[in-house]
């Protein structure tokens, strides 16, 4: 007899549906990790952007430890949180710690940016320039520093309220302020020039118009004199005609060389410009501060420091230190460098006292008791109008624009120059530092040699030991 075979409901699967279905629990519990690790990392980089969009700001702290402006970056746009009127000093702050350190580290933490930013000096160049009425012809600007280059306060008036326009650090023409810096300063350096080495005033080239007439080149802001002028007199007066003829004798391109080396005044498109259509095409750029680059208030308040400490220099700066999270990540360190020889500077500051004395193109910058030192800049069609001055304290840069291109300004930036200096405390027992090498001889106006008995103009005038004048004999 058979036996009937029946199902074993509790027999084992075969091998094959066990190795499937245990790599299907395996490929889910792999899944799994990774769909959690995927969200841990999402979550983390979730609370990580929340932390970092929590802190992405910067402070920026006045001298006295107090708050300035707060900079803040959201999405693609950078914020300024300050009062208006310190917006020139903010934006010279801010574009120095991105030079420093960059834009996105300033972002990464907690930035803190220690400024020099004095509120009393603030205060009182703000209210100097608001003694004066210039809004009627353009905008202006000014930059108070001291003679090492530190950035006390800027401050601007803007013709329209809504100019965004930082004109502390907007290029524009030098005019003949740049003549100290780029033909007179390097000339006397070279040993080309002295005090009374005498130049004629009269144009160097006539220039040929479209329809046949000439024009003499370059022009004065007054008439042609005709006759010879000391270069102390060239530098009182702002006479572009000798600016012009001591240049060519330097040389153009070493005028080009000293800029850029001592300086770093970027003069590329003069460079350009020259090798396209020869040295003479850019005569009037270096000698009349028609640079196509232009200078900036704050830079020609670093520039003339040289003539106040000695021939040293470093460009202008306005930030002690940046923090990032509890630490230093920048400190200012000294940069000062030699661009002009004790003699050559000692020189120029006394050519620069002229400018402010009687009949000079800066008298009505001087403030009696003070030993104040400067040059006046005009640019073409009366746009720009500079003062750049200094006393053994402190360098102050004021530009005023007129927009009209009439001269019409009533001299604006030389009454707010004055307003500054006599707004400032002054520890007049600073002197500037004088050379052992220079010796003050009185020479006759006319010839530019030691005055004799008969010389009837005179004046003092600086000379290295080895430049010496000969004997007037007129």
């Amino acid at each position: 007899m058979s036996k009937k075979k029946t199902k074993n409901n509790n027999s084992k699967k075969p091998v094959a549906e066990k190795a499937f279905v245990l790599s299907k629990m395996r490929i889910a519990g792999i899944v799994g990790t990774l769909v959690a690790a995927v969200v841990l990392i999402i979550t983390g980089l979730l609370l990580d952007k929340e932390q970092k969009d929590r802190i992405r700001e910067v402070t920026i702290l006045k001298a006295d430890g107090t708050s300035l402006a707060v900079i803040r970056r959201e999405k693609e746009s950078i914020l300024f949180d300050c009062d208006l009127k310190y917006m020139t000093y903010v934006g010279v702050v801010w574009e120095e710690a991105k030079e420093k350190i960059g834009e996105d580290s300033l972002f990464e933490g907690r930035a803190a940016i220690y400024s020099y930013f004095d509120q009393n000096s603030f205060d009182i160049i703000s209210g100097a320039a608001n003694q004066v009425n210039t809004e009627v012809y353009g905008n202006c600007a000014l930059c108070l520093a001291d003679t090492n280059g530190c950035i006390f306060a800027t401050y601007q008036k803007t013709k329209d309220y809504d100019d965004n326009v930082n004109y502390v650090l907007a290029g524009t023409a030098a005019g003949s302020s740049i003549k100290p810096l780029s033909v007179y300063g390097p000339a006397i350096e070279e040993g080309l020039i002295d005090w009374g080495s005498v130049f004629r005033d009269e144009p160097l080239f006539y220039l040929e118009n479209k329809d046949g007439t000439k024009e003499p080149w370059p022009a004065n802001a007054a008439d042609y004199g005709g006759k010879d002028y000391t270069v102390s007199d060239a530098v009182k007066y702002s006479i572009n005609t000798i600016a012009v003829r001591v240049l060519c004798d330097l040389g153009v391109m070493k005028s080009v060389d000293f800029l850029e080396k001592s300086f770093a005044v970027d003069l590329s498109r003069e460079r350009e410009l020259a090798e396209k259509e020869g040295e003479d095409s850019i005569i009037g750029n270096l000698a009349l501060g028609s640079l196509r680059n232009g200078v900036t208030v704050k830079d020609m308040t670093g520039y003339y420091q040289a003539f106040a400490n000695g021939g040293m220099y470093q460009p202008a700066f306005a930030i002690q230190r940046i923090v990032m999270d509890g630490k230093d990540a920048y400190v200012h360190t000294d940069s000062t460098k030699r661009v002009f020889s004790e003699e050559t500077a000692y020189i120029c500051n006394r050519l620069l006292k002229g400018v402010l004395s009687e009949g000079g193109t800066g008298e009505a910058a001087n403030v009696e008791g003070l030993d104040i030192c400067g040059k006046t800049g005009t640019s073409d069609g009366f746009r720009d109008n500079w003062f750049v001055g200094f006393t053994p304290e402190y360098v102050c840069a004021c530009w005023c624009e007129n927009q009209d291109g009439r001269n019409s300004m009533d001299k604006a930036q030389l009454r707010i120059f004055r307003n500054v200096m006599e707004g400032l405390t002054h520890d007049k027992s600073r002197e500037y530092p004088v050379s052992d090498s220079v010796k003050q001889v009185k020479i006759c106006r006319k010839t530019g040699k030691e005055a004799g008995p008969d010389c009837r103009e005179t004046e003092n005038g600086y000379f290295t030991m080895d430049r010496l004048p000969e004997k007037c004999e007129e």
